[in-house]
């Protein structure tokens, strides 16, 4: 019998951008053609590795024509996603770590949603050991976290209508400034209570996030975004970002006086009020921990 489906499912563009993944690229790879979706293409972009996974993904290639890829130097994991956005033939992009995996079969689980849900975000969650990230997100979850972009499709519309990764201004979390961008823009999000992908935690962004205090610096502005660019009647979401802010000042206060400085600078090139409203919220939180941390001692 004839298989329609490759006429009647969705096309998505998978999108991997590795440098020196060779350990992990294979079962990635693997992942990918024991889909059983007949639709999609999977871009590999190459930041010039040194360990063999070039040789791997020719290897691949040669005997599977849905697997694409590039190498050449990038400005970083954000930049090599954006070239595969400009690359992508597919009607949805999605984007795959080199050290991450599809579940089983998820593009046909999924592939209705995508049909349904044109010009939107549709996501999932992702396996990260044997823990289940992160479940339906609204506005105040996502002023805390960000939906991982392993368990993310993303309409080609999107791009066009908000644009691709800032990565000059985002080393480590582009992906959740442009997810946050989206939301405050009316981008729609469908949220599918399905398993897309298995995550490793061992990835780019959480081995460089805490150098330099890049992740504390960007949460931050992350942050600050979405304050600015929330609905002002809406208190509890502002009181909540605002807060979440302060938790991370204050721990940067506490193990690292230099990055603090960094974050202040960031904070006041968006706004100063905010800076003085923020350092008053500080200053409270500082006294609170300080309260609590003798209370404990007078009852150890």
């Amino acid at each position: 019998m004839k298989d329609t489906r490759k006429y009647e499912a969705p096309r998505i563009s998978i999108i991997t951008p590795i440098f020196n993944a060779a350990s992990t690229l294979e079962a990635c790879i693997e992942s990918v053609i024991n889909q059983n979706y007949l639709n999609l293409e999977h871009w590999f972009i190459d930041g010039l590795s040194t360990d063999g996974s070039l040789e791997i993904i020719k290897k691949y290639a040669e005997v599977n024509s849905h697997i694409k890829y590039i190498s050449e130097k990038d400005k970083g994991i954000y930049d090599a996603m954006n070239k595969g956005i400009d690359l992508a033939e597919g009607e949805w992009v999605y984007f795959l770590g080199g050290d991450d995996e599809l579940c089983f079969d998820i593009f046909n689980s999924i592939s209705e949603a995508l049909i349904i849900n044109k010009k939107c975000i549709v996501y999932g969650n992702v396996k990260i050991n044997d823990y289940i990230y992160n479940g339906h997100f609204d506005k105040i979850k996502l002023s805390k976290s960000n939906i991982c972009h392993q368990s993310i499709f993303t309409h080609k519309f999107v791009f066009d209508e908000i644009g691709k990764f800032n990565y000059v201004e985002f080393k480590v979390l582009a992906d959740w400034e442009f997810n946050i961008k989206c939301w405050v823009n009316g981008i729609c999000f469908f949220y599918i209570d399905k398993i897309i992908a298995i995550y490793s935690d061992k990835g780019f962004s959480n081995t460089i996030a805490v150098e330099g205090g890049l992740s504390i610096i960007e949460t931050f502005k992350c942050r600050i975004y979405f304050f600015q660019n929330s609905d002002k009647k809406d208190k509890m979401v502002l009181k909540d970002i605002l807060v979440h802010a302060v938790k991370d000042l204050y721990t940067s206060m506490k193990f690292k006086p230099l990055i603090t400085l960094k974050i202040i600078y960031h904070l006041f090139l968006y706004n100063f009020f905010l800076l003085l409203r923020l350092n008053i919220l500080a200053f409270y939180s500082v006294i609170i921990n300080f309260t609590e941390n003798l209370f404990n001692n007078d009852n150890s």
